[in-house]
């Protein structure tokens, strides 16, 4: 597969003083180390419920990339790298790192000889979250140059992403997810990467009762035309379960008939507090 590189890449410049900044701005959510969960879903909750103060309703999009490890492309690495700022000695020996790698394939017994490799960072290399981080940023940045990221939040955690977007009704929210989508597919297949559709989903949080929750047409198969994406009643992301009320019963019970008892209990009140009151 031939790579061309998005025609936005070559207007990123960032300022060589505020590139780590900058990096850390739009990466996935880090906080104090093992609680990078606990941020997403906290930071979830409170736009959600912010909305809810302002009489508006929330829908969502999750996707997932496939292969994201091993698909990334060292290449676009490169690129980055060089337009983030970061010093020449450190891009160097990023260069070093990730040009002229090679590997081979085993099965059983059969060794076969050496292949050149300008894909793929090793998901246990204590480089990766750096390297994925930096290529997730670029989606991120270029995300962010198109009108429609004015209308939607661009949320990323590692491989998979959600798509957000606020309205007074629910079916109004379709369209912009609708295009956002879309312009997700068209970045990330630049890059080199690839959307699984069929694992894409659907959410509406509204506390309106007896709401419909309306299906969604992505514009790509298996979710378009007659056969739309159905919402759920519950959203299982980042360990949680999200309820369409967010009063995260679902997530306690669940918690409750597995091993830690108490830490259901302490998520869910931690997600509940999560937002702003609606006083």
């Amino acid at each position: 597969m031939s790579l061309v590189l998005h025609p936005l890449m070559s207007s990123l410049k960032v300022p060589p003083s505020s590139s780590f900044v900058s990096v850390k701005e739009v990466l996935q959510f880090g906080g104090i180390s093992q609680w990078s969960t606990e941020d997403a879903g906290v930071f979830i909750t409170h736009l959600i419920r912010v909305g809810w103060v302002k009489k508006l309703k929330t829908s969502v999009v999750v996707f997932s990339i496939a292969q994201f490890f091993p698909s990334l492309n060292h290449k676009v690495l490169m690129v980055v790298i060089e337009k983030v700022g970061f010093p020449q000695v450190m891009g160097e020996f990023f260069q070093s790192y990730l040009t002229g790698c090679k590997t081979m394939y085993k099965w059983d017994d059969f060794m076969s000889g050496l292949f050149a490799v300008d894909i793929g960072v090793g998901q246990r290399s204590g480089l990766s979250p750096v390297l994925s981080g930096l290529y997730i940023g670029l989606v991120l940045k270029l995300f962010s140059l198109d009108p429609i990221s004015k209308k939607v939040q661009l949320l990323s955690y590692i491989g998979d992403g959600t798509v957000l977007t606020q309205s007074t009704h629910l079916a109004q929210n379709l369209p912009k997810l609708k295009a956002a989508y879309g312009v997700i597919y068209h970045l990330l297949t630049v890059l080199g990467l690839i959307l699984e559709h069929d694992k894409s989903e659907v959410y509406h949080f509204s506390q309106a009762r007896g709401e419909s929750h309306p299906p969604i047409d992505l514009g790509f198969a298996p979710y378009t035309g007659n056969t739309l994406l159905e919402s759920k009643l519950y959203w299982q992301y980042l360990g949680f379960y999200f309820d369409h009320k967010l009063s995260f019963s679902e997530h306690m019970i669940l918690h409750y008939q597995g091993v830690d008892h108490g830490q259901g209990f302490w998520d869910a009140q931690q997600l509940q507090q999560g937002g702003v009151s609606s006083a």
